[in-house]
């Protein structure tokens, strides 16, 4: 009877011991900069556990946006479709991936009906 009691408060207590940094696990700001006429760097700073988001380019032709890499995190992809629409840019079309990691494509099916 009493390990499981102690089993118990065990739990309780490791649980009341977690990581503040659990409910953010990355950043959510990013920084814009007009890199040239209608190329936009989106650039994400690194979160305060090291979780890296890999920075997105849009370059906006006429017609149409090219995307460099969506980045790892859809909630933060979502938010830079709607910082392209808010700036005016045509629609995004094409998405470049520079490389296979995470943090440059895991966010990919954000862009597919942007």
């Amino acid at each position: 009877m009493r390990l499981p009691v102690l089993s118990v408060a065990t739990l309780l207590l490791l649980a009341a011991c977690t990581d503040a940094r659990a409910d953010a696990p990355f950043r959510q700001d990013y920084r814009t900069t007009e890199v040239a006429d209608g190329v936009i760097a989106f650039v994400a700073d690194e979160s305060p556990g090291g979780v890296v988001q890999g920075n997105i380019t849009v370059i906006a032709g006429e017609r149409y946006s090219v995307v460099v890499d969506s980045g790892q995190y859809p909630a933060l992809a979502r938010r830079i479709v709607e910082d392209v629409r808010a700036r005016g840019l045509p629609p995004v079309k094409y998405l470049v991936n520079t490389h296979w990691h995470g943090d440059h494509l895991l966010a990919n099916h954000v862009f597919k009906d942007a």
